[in-house]
């Protein structure tokens, strides 16, 4: 899926000053990409866990175990946005070398959405400012 490059790339741009500093539109046309990105997941994930408090370990363990021996997956993405109700929901989904979504026989995304009320220290710190990270 190539949103995941335009999001990637254009927020690469922004740190490195290569398009200067954000205009209004520039911001609300990646606001756009990070929901209808988000929309999207959601609909491809209406069943999610809940948890209290999401940790790193958790986000970790669950690529590690469900990554199998697909050889398509050559790395996995988390998206962080703002919960539904509260809290944060973080959906996991794994990408091939060309950052396309690996999908499911059905069509669907290899992945899952978690809503959390908390994510642990080590999760906020993966995070950092950005809503996207891509783990290899």
């Amino acid at each position: 899926m190539e949103i995941f490059d335009m999001w990637r790339s254009a927020m690469s741009r922004f740190r490195q000053g290569r398009v200067g500093v954000p205009t209004l539109d520039d911001l609300k046309s990646l606001g756009r990409m990070v929901s209808g990105l988000g929309e999207f997941l959601v609909e491809q994930f209406p069943v999610f866990t809940t948890t209290a408090k999401f940790s790193a370990e958790e986000a970790m363990g669950w690529f590690t175990a469900h990554r199998g021996d697909d050889p398509r997956i050559a790395k996995g993405a988390m998206l962080r946005t703002s919960g539904e109700r509260h809290g944060w929901t973080v959906t996991q989904v794994f990408l091939d070398a060309d950052n396309a979504l690996v999908l499911k026989p059905d069509g669907a995304p290899l992945g899952r959405r978690v809503n959390a009320i908390e994510l642990d220290a080590e999760l906020q710190d993966l995070f950092g400012d950005e809503q996207l990270v891509v783990v290899e």
